[in-house]
């Protein structure tokens, strides 16, 4: 399955939106993931993985130390999908 950002045979089957953080007092640079929306029809073929294996690219390309974003706590497909990827969650009491 051919794909070119976020594109299967010629169709849009998702996108991404990233915003670059920089720590002005540690000097360390990351990346948050605005935004990762999958088509329904296409999700379960691997095409989020590799937004993320893109995003981690650019993340080494810019020298960014971590890489952020919010998942709201009852989309647990979502969830679930971050945690086969290996994510941590870094929740923090209120």
């Amino acid at each position: 399955m051919p794909l070119r950002s976020g594109i299967v045979n010629g169709a849009t089957c998702g996108r991404h939106a990233l915003v670059l953080q920089i720590c002005k007092l540690r000097r360390l640079a990351g990346i948050f993931l605005e935004d990762i929306f999958v088509q329904p029809q296409h999700r379960g073929k691997g095409i989020g993985k590799l937004f993320f294996v893109h995003l981690a690219h650019r993340a080494v390309a810019i020298g960014a130390t971590h890489i952020d974003w919010t998942v709201l706590d009852w989309n647990k497909p979502s969830i679930e999908f971050y945690e086969r990827l290996g994510a941590a969650s870094s929740r923090r009491a209120g």
